[in-house]
């Protein structure tokens, strides 16, 4: 019968795990802080998927036929694309974190390549810049 269990030989890592990354029996496993960062970001982009639908819905129901409620009804139309505008924008920057995360580059400044704190990336969750690079 053969046995399941891995060697000695077969446990040693020779090359460099990303920041936040730990091996455990040869694969790369995501630190706790990371994970709880990753299920945040999923969460805000199922609330911002909601409200985009809610929004969509909203600004598509049928005017009114008196004037003055139709002018009020197409200021409200104004305000909720903006509000639709701004939840785009933060699902796009949300989406591209949650890429960086499944390629490994998450924690990775896209400007000088240095590491982002961690407080950083808690704090402004779908950031690609250091603290340095952000205030240039």
């Amino acid at each position: 019968m053969k046995s399941n269990s891995l060697t000695s030989e077969q446990l040693v890592w020779s090359g460099s795990l990303e920041p936040g990354l730990t091996l455990a029996y040869g694969v790369a496993f995501m630190s706790t802080e990371l994970l709880t960062i990753k299920q945040q970001l999923q969460a805000r982009k199922a609330e911002l998927m909601q409200r985009l639908t809610t929004l969509k819905a909203d600004i598509t129901m049928a005017h009114s036929a008196d004037w003055s409620e139709q002018a009020q009804e197409r200021e409200n139309d104004e305000v909720m694309n903006a509000l639709g505008n701004e939840a785009r924008l933060e699902l796009s920057k949300i989406n591209r974190a949650l890429e960086r995360i499944e390629e490994d580059e998450y924690t990775t400044c896209r400007s000088c390549g240095e590491e982002i704190a961690l407080k950083r990336l808690q704090a402004v969750p779908y950031t690609d810049l250091c603290i340095r690079c952000a205030g240039h």
